[in-house]
């Protein structure tokens, strides 16, 4: 007997961009080639989603996610942003107890996928510019004054994160 005849999987040949999850074929893609670990459900479970529910405030937190090279977070980042702004895409979820947890999440988010991408620009251009899936006219981009005549953008930020369409919570 030969390990291929225990293990069937379809192997991740390319690197996974987070902004192709925009596409919701892409995402379901993701989701459905994405292994959940014990560990990675556990915090799932108890990290990710009750940090990212809106409908029971807690004193929610942001989520860091952080990795070497390689080991998946564009993946994991891929499959949580789908569960949160597709909801169909749950069912696609190959570990029941995270889907049933993910109910909390799935479909409650318009998601805008960043990447920084190590081209400079700071926050502020990771978050209007181009490298985000298409995006960037939705969230402002080309209104914006040149970054070295704005001493301070969290105003503009949030001006601009109300602007956006008002389809979730």
């Amino acid at each position: 007997m030969h390990y291929k005849d225990l293990i069937q999987f379809d192997p991740i040949e390319d690197i996974i961009q987070l902004c192709e999850a925009d596409e919701i074929k892409t995402a379901q893609n993701h989701i459905e080639t994405y292994v959940i670990s014990d560990r990675m459900a556990d915090q799932l479970m108890n990290v990710v989603i009750p940090q990212l529910q809106v409908q029971t405030p807690q004193n929610n937190k942001g989520v860091l996610i952080v990795g070497n090279y390689g080991t998946g977070k564009s993946h994991l980042m891929s499959v949580v942003s789908a569960i949160a702004e597709y909801p169909d895409l749950l069912s696609s979820l190959r570990h029941a107890e995270v889907a049933e947890a993910a109910q909390q999440i799935s479909g409650k988010f318009k998601v805008w996928r960043v990447g920084g991408g190590g081209g400079g620009g700071g926050p502020r251009g990771i978050f209007l510019g181009g490298s985000g899936g298409g995006r960037g006219k939705e969230r402002g981009a080309g209104v914006w004054p040149p970054h070295n005549t704005v001493a301070k953008h969290q105003k503009g930020l949030v001006l601009t994160c109300g602007n956006a369409p008002q389809k979730k919570p």
